[in-house]
C-alpha cells in the first residue's frame, strides 16, 4: 500500500535571530527534565547583529512574493526554546538565524564505537553496557538565555536535536539553519551524522539547509537573501536557488558596485583572488539535505 504523503502546511514563514543569548531563557518542561545540552564549562555566545537584518529582508521577500502567507517572527528575548518548539510544527519554512551548539569533542556520545575489544555479546546487550551522553543531547540550536547560568526550573537556551527530532515537522518543507556549524554532528557508531540536520529529517521536514563552518554574518545574509528570491520569485528548486545564490555571491561578492551593496567585509587570510571571486570560504558552507525538488 502507497503511503499518502502528509500536506505542506500553508504557506507560511517562520524567522528566528537576533537573539537575546542573555536573556531569560524560559521556563523548563516537564518534557525537559534530564535533557539538557550537554556543555563542558560556561560557554558564551557572542550576539550576531548582522542577523536582524538576514531575517527583516527575508521577511520582506517572502511578504511580496507570497501575499496570501503568514509570518512570525522570534527575536531577541522572544526566541524561547519554548516559543520555537510551539511555532515550528505550524509553518512551512522555518529559518534560524544564530548559533549552533556542540557539545566538546572530549565529550563521548553514548553511540560512539567502542575502544574496548569485540566480544561475543549480542547487540542488544552491548547497548545495556553502552556508556556516554545520549548523541541527541551534543548539539542544538542556540537560543535566548543560553548565556544564562543554570536555574532550577529554567530552561538552559539551547533546542537540542534531542527536542527538535520530537516535534511534529511533517507540514514544513525547508529548514534553513544559517547558524554557525549547524550541519555537523556526532558521528557515532553504525549511525552516522547525529546532528540537527538529522533532527530535523527525522521530525518530518523534508529539506533542510546548513552550514558546515563558521562564515561572517554578512557573507550569510547576502546569500540567503539570493537564497529566497531565488526560491519565491524565480521558482526555482531549493537545490537551485542555493547553487545560484552561492555562484551570485562568489562572482560578485567583491564587484565595486555589489560589495557596495551587500557591504561584505573580507578576512585578511580568505581574499578575492586576482578574478576577483571570492574564495569558498564564503560561500561553499551551505549543504542541501533531503528533497532537493
Amino acid at each position: 500500500e502507497q503511503k499518502v504523503p502528509v500536506p505542506l502546511a500553508p504557506p507560511s514563514l517562520l524567522l528566528v535571530g537576533d537573539v537575546d543569548y542573555g536573556g531569560d531563557p524560559g521556563v523548563l518542561l516537564a518534557s525537559d527534565r534530564g535533557g539538557r545540552a550537554v556543555r563542558d564549562g560556561e560557554s558564551k555566545w557572542i550576539p550576531l547583529p548582522g542577523t536582524r537584518g538576514e531575517i527583516d529582508a527575508i521577511r520582506d521577500s517572502f511578504e511580496q512574493r507570497i501575499s496570501d502567507g503568514k509570518i512570525k517572527q522570534l527575536r531577541q528575548r522572544q526566541a524561547t526554546s519554548e516559543a520555537v518548539r510551539e511555532a515550528a510544527p505550524s509553518y512551512r519554512y522555518l529559518h534560524f538565524a544564530t548559533h549552533g551548539f556542540f557539545a566538546d569533542p572530549k565529550i563521548r556520545s553514548a553511540l560512539a564505537p567502542s575502544d574496548k575489544p569485540e566480544s561475543n555479546m549480542d547487540r542488544g546487550a552491548m547497548l545495556q553496557q553502552a556508556t556516554g551522553e545520549h548523541p541527541g543531547l551534543l548539539s542544538g540550536i542556540v537560543l535566548t538565555g543560553a548565556n544564562q547560568s543554570p536555574v532550577e526550573g529554567k530552561g538552559d537556551g539551547i533546542l537540542t536535536a534531542l527536542e527538535v527530532g520530537e516535534l511534529d515537522l511533517s507540514g514544513v518543507d525547508l529548514a534553513t539553519l544559517s547558524a554557525c556549524e549547524s550541519g555537523l554532528g556526532k558521528t557515532a557508531g553504525g549511525e552516522g551524522v547525529l546532528g540537527l540536520q538529522r533532527a530535523f529529517q527525522t521530525a518530518g521536514a523534508r529539506t533542510t539547509v546548513t552550514s558546515l563552518w563558521k562564515i561572517p554574518d554578512d557573507a550569510t545574509r547576502s546569500l540567503m537573501i539570493d537564497f529566497y528570491e531565488n526560491l519565491w520569485t524565480k521558482k526555482m528548486s531549493k537545490i537551485e536557488a542555493l547553487r545560484q545564490a552561492q555562484l551570485a555571491l562568489m562572482r560578485k561578492g567583491v564587484d565595486t558596485r555589489a560589495g557596495a551593496k551587500r557591504g561584505l567585509e573580507f578576512k585578511a587570510d580568505q581574499p578575492p583572488d586576482a578574478d576577483h571571486r571570492l574564495p569558498p570560504y564564503y560561500w561553499a558552507a551551505f549543504v542541501l539535505s533531503g528533497d532537493w525538488r
